[in-house]
């Protein structure tokens, strides 16, 4: 049997589990397999078009006949990168027309649209107009680079739009200017004042004047001043946005055209005055006219510079800062503003702990508000400083304070104290600090210990090692015991615990555009690696059988041989739209096989476990200790009547084989094995 003679559903079980990569390349080998592979997309979520694929997807969704409806009603998120592109058949203007028709016949069950690389590129003011009103179920919506001429885009567009995301620039002739020239976003919004519950602007002057936006719950706004600065920064916000409970501000700027961030590098006297003046318009505007009545869940900005300069006059939970700020009045001030229970912030260098993050711990045993902290650092430090020298000095620091729990993540951000690393440079070598941080992870409890001596307010502290793993530990009194003693916790219930504190697992970093998007990122590693080792076993397993079937029916003797195949698991990022791969597995299978008995046993071993990537995850023993665990469960497992492996391998005996486990994985097939056995692909 031929591949194409399977059923659509087979292939379509093929393709869950095959690499988004491995998919593309396979639509372009004939046009059956390109539209089953495009609907697979559709199911997997968003599609990303850029113009060079615009014109493929256009012939896919039979635009040019008005469109196919079985496959419009599986179109729910589509996202189109104008940006420039050579290997586009068709212009701009062309492209931007075909991408204009494909959404007339075949948005309609669109929920999510985003428009990246300035949409006046791609449309004039009143065909972005038209164009949203033809998408009745649309939710959310991302434009980027938009002017004041297109007030009107969002007009027509669905009254219940809940999520927009607006980048301003200044006009047409300036698309690339990153001078500030900010728009006033609420012409573009008027439509939308009930509906909305999540808002993201770019390059925007607000006042607080106006109809307010009441079901706001999300809100981030990067790189925004005021018109009127009698309100102070936080004026506006407040007015415009009265329930918000997630607050991201970036690149704030003062009344005299100056980014805040420039003072974390440049403070003085005249720097204090300034965004004192602007703190004390925002409390004056607060004491008249109000604040966030039930305060914010979470307040994210650059570093307490920003807390400072808002002047809130109401609590906010939690406080994420990109960095500390060298300036011990504009710290205690801040905390005492806004007297949070959780704080999170990140450690570039040693300086870092020795000045601002020692005046910090001071702040915060005076507000006595902070009982969570989370403190993010990278494995560049651990050549400078060990791993149990830092917890000692953090421990020193701690004594005084209110803190019951500690969470320190170590990161590969890889720049410690502004260096960059180099591979001819030991002391800042990637795979020195990968070694240094492998060992604080396998023998922790020095830097336990140091960090808890003398700090009887802790109770519960983590250690987040990036490439390695979670370690946690509890403080237990146990009655008739002078002195408690801590616990170890498993990773899965220390997971629990920091989602029920709120304390989410982040690679702080100034940008913080790197991090991962929830706590469980390594939970979900391991569950995609353990389903897709057991699913590559049998399908190995399956090849074999296979194989060593036909060359018995041809008569050709087969003694043994071993084969290898590969497969790649990674997890999918919402934010690209991409499925981001961290590591890469390749399996080596030998089979012996004698005349008499058959297939003797085959034997699987992981050879190699290599990272694409190594900014995001390195070699490391945990992991490989999880895939032979994995394989270890799949062959001891009883339903499979599979013997115990040994450590580094799994022996499965021929009369051990069940033959209904092989039938249903008939299709869990890996192209990677057709070169050594091109008479089984042909077969299957």
């Amino acid at each position: 049997m031929q591949l194409l003679e399977l059923n659509d559903d087979v292939l379509l079980r093929i393709g869950s589990c095959i690499s988004l990569k491995d998919l593309s390349r396979l639509s372009r080998t004939c046009h059956r397999l390109h539209d089953l592979i495009c609907i697979h997309l559709l199911l997997r979520g968003n599609i990303w078009l850029t113009r060079g694929r615009l014109a493929s997807f256009h012939r896919f969704m039979q635009v040019e006949s008005g469109g196919n409806p079985a496959r419009s009603r599986l179109l729910r998120s589509l996202t189109l990168n104008f940006f420039p592109d050579p290997n586009s058949p068709i212009p701009k203007a062309e492209s931007a027309q075909a991408f204009a028709d494909l959404l007339r016949t075949s948005g309609e069950n669109l929920t999510s649209l985003s428009i990246y690389s300035d949409v006046v590129f791609v449309f004039t003011p009143n065909s972005l107009r038209c164009t949203l009103s033809w998408l009745p179920n649309l939710r959310s919506v991302v434009l980027d680079g938009l002017t004041e001429e297109y007030q009107d885009a969002l007009a027509d567009a669905p009254p219940d739009l809940q999520h927009v995301l607006l980048r301003f620039i200044k006009d047409l002739a300036h698309p690339n200017d990153e001078r500030f020239y900010p728009l006033d976003p609420l012409p573009f919004l008027r439509h939308h004042h009930c509906s909305l519950r999540s808002l993201s602007l770019l390059q925007v002057g607000l006042d607080a004047r106006g109809t307010p936006f009441r079901a706001v719950r999300e809100l981030t706004v990067t790189n925004f001043s005021v018109n009127d600065w009698k309100t102070g920064l936080i004026g506006p916000l407040m007015h415009l946005f009265p329930q918000a409970e997630r607050v991201e501000l970036w690149s704030l700027r003062t009344h005299t055209d100056c980014y805040t961030y420039v003072y974390n590098d440049n403070w003085n006297d005249s720097a204090l005055t300034t965004v004192t003046e602007i703190r004390t318009n925002g409390k004056l505007w607060q004491a008249e006219h109000g604040t966030w009545a039930h305060g914010l869940q979470y307040l994210d900005v650059m570093s307490l510079l920003d807390v400072y300069i808002l002047g809130l006059s109401c609590h906010v939970d939690r406080i994420d800062v990109g960095c500390t700020f060298p300036s011990s009045i504009v710290t205690t001030t801040a905390l005492a503003d806004t007297t949070p229970r959780c704080l999170s912030l990140h450690l570039e260098g040693t300086r870092e702990l020795r000045e601002e993050f020692s005046d910090l711990l001071h702040a915060i045993a005076q507000v006595r508000s902070v009982t969570h902290l989370l403190v993010g650092i990278s494995d560049g430090l651990l050549p400078s400083i060990a791993f149990d020298q830092l917890m000692a000095r953090i421990g020193e620091l701690f004594r005084g304070t209110p803190i019951t729990h500690f969470f320190v993540h170590v990161n590969d951000h890889c720049i410690p104290d502004g260096r960059i690393y180099s591979e001819t440079d030991d002391e800042v070598n990637p795979s020195i600090t990968g070694r240094l941080a492998l060992e604080a992870y396998e023998h922790p409890d020095a830097a336990l210990q140091l960090l808890v001596q003398d700090n009887p307010s802790l109770r519960r502290v983590f250690f987040d090692f990036a490439n390695d793993g979670l370690k946690a530990w509890e403080c237990i009194n146990t009655e008739g015991e002078e002195r408690a003693h801590w616990v170890i916790l498993e990773e899965s219930h220390a997971r629990g615990v920091l989602v029920a504190e709120d304390m989410p697992d982040v690679n702080s970093s100034p940008q913080k555009q790197l991090a991962l998007s929830s706590l469980s990122q390594l939970n979900i590693i391991c569950s995609a690696l353990i389903a897709q080792l057991a699913m590559m076993l049998i399908s190995l397993v399956l090849i074999f059988f296979y194989a060593l079937t036909l060359a018995r029916c041809s008569s050709v003797p087969l003694e043994s041989y071993t084969l290898s195949s590969s497969f790649t698991v990674g997890i999918w990022d919402d934010a690209a739209s991409v499925k981001i791969p961290l590591m890469k597995v390749v399996v080596t299978v030998k089979v012996l096989h004698s005349e008499r008995v058959g297939i003797d046993s085959i034997t699987v071993t992981f050879d190699d476990i290599s990272y694409p990537s190594p900014s995001l995850f390195n070699p490391t023993r945990r992991v490989i200790r999880t895939a032979r665990r994995s394989a270890a469960a799949i062959a001891s497992d009883p339903k499979y009547h599979f013997p115990p492996p040994p450590p580094t391998s799994i022996s499965i005996p021929s009369h051990h084989l069940n033959f209904s486990i092989l039938n249903d994985a008939r299709v869990a097939w890996s192209r990677r094995t057709s070169h050594f056995c091109p008479e089984f692909c042909n077969a299957i």
